[in-house]
């Protein structure tokens, strides 16, 4: 192992290309946000065995004050198979697939909602083998209120 000073870590940044760096900039923070929001959200595992689930790995975005879920590649999924359910801040995907060669899956995916994100404004979509899961932003509260320290 090579140990590297300080001092040489800074002369080899001098000579980075800013271009460079920052060209790839909006794909690499894209990148990041998607892991990181998987990563954040989803908190624990699930209760069921390892062997018959599948943990599901939606597109996280948000867009005009809405956090939406998007889970794509559900084909062949009745809507009657996927539960949602929100329960102490968290929201909980279930889905039973029915595979290929007769056997069931069970996929899910875990989330905490964020704070500024209004768990009774949830709306689920099924459509065209994709499941839309959406949230609105809580509004700010309009009245100001002073605290008078007692």
């Amino acid at each position: 192992m090579t140990v590297v000073s300080w001092r040489n870590i800074v002369d080899e940044i001098r000579y980075w290309d800013a271009i460079d760096l920052l060209r790839n900039l909006d794909d690499e923070l894209e990148n990041a946000s998607r892991g990181f929001a998987n990563c954040m959200f989803c908190s624990r595992a699930h209760d069921r065995e390892e062997s018959d689930a599948l943990l599901l790995k939606p597109e996280i975005s948000v867009r005009d004050g809405r956090l939406e879920l998007s889970f794509p590649d559900l084909e062949g999924v009745d809507k009657d198979d996927i539960d949602i359910t929100i329960e102490n801040g968290e929201i909980l995907v279930n889905v039973r697939i029915e595979g290929e060669e007769g056997g069931t899956l069970f996929g899910w995916f875990r989330m905490k909602i964020p704070q500024d994100f209004d768990a009774d404004t949830c709306e689920a979509e099924h459509k065209d083998g994709e499941l839309r899961v959406c949230l609105v932003r809580r509004k700010p509260s309009a009245s100001k209120k002073k605290i008078v320290p007692k």
